[in-house]
């Protein structure tokens, strides 16, 4: 999970350093191409690596609540995202300065579950059924 955060967040760095013009060349049709892999890589790997822990922080009578939690929480905030793009991409009559706003706030995102994932990767938990 924390190297998944990582390629997100260089890989959004990466594409911020890439030249904007209004006309858009091969090199940048490239890198969205591969910064949309990425994203969506990382969303398939954070989905496969949260949905099996989840037994071991929930009590089994609640497991399957839990699972419809995890899964319609991923789901909204994909959908909360979108709508977040289409709000950031019009908000601005230049597309090339919205796109650099859209390019701003995802990094920002990035960096906060960067933040979030070493937090959880570096701090002491101790799970609920002590015998693990």
């Amino acid at each position: 999970m924390l190297f998944g955060r990582a390629l997100y967040f260089v890989a959004l760095i990466f594409l911020s350093l890439i030249p904007q013009t209004d006309t858009p060349s091969s090199l940048n049709y490239l890198v969205v191409i591969l910064f949309l892999f990425i994203m969506s890589f990382n969303w398939a790997v954070f989905h496969s690596i949260l949905e099996p822990c989840i037994a071991y922080y929930v009590e089994e009578k609640a497991l399957g609540s839990a699972w419809g939690v995890v899964g319609s929480s991923l789901g909204l905030s994909q959908s909360i995202f979108s709508l977040m793009n289409i709000g950031i991409t019009s908000s601005s009559k230049s597309l090339l300065k919205s796109y650099e706003k859209l390019i701003i706030y995802y990094i920002v995102i990035a960096g906060l579950a960067l933040l979030v994932a070493c937090w959880i990767r570096f701090r002491d938990y101790t799970p609920l059924d002590k015998n693990l």
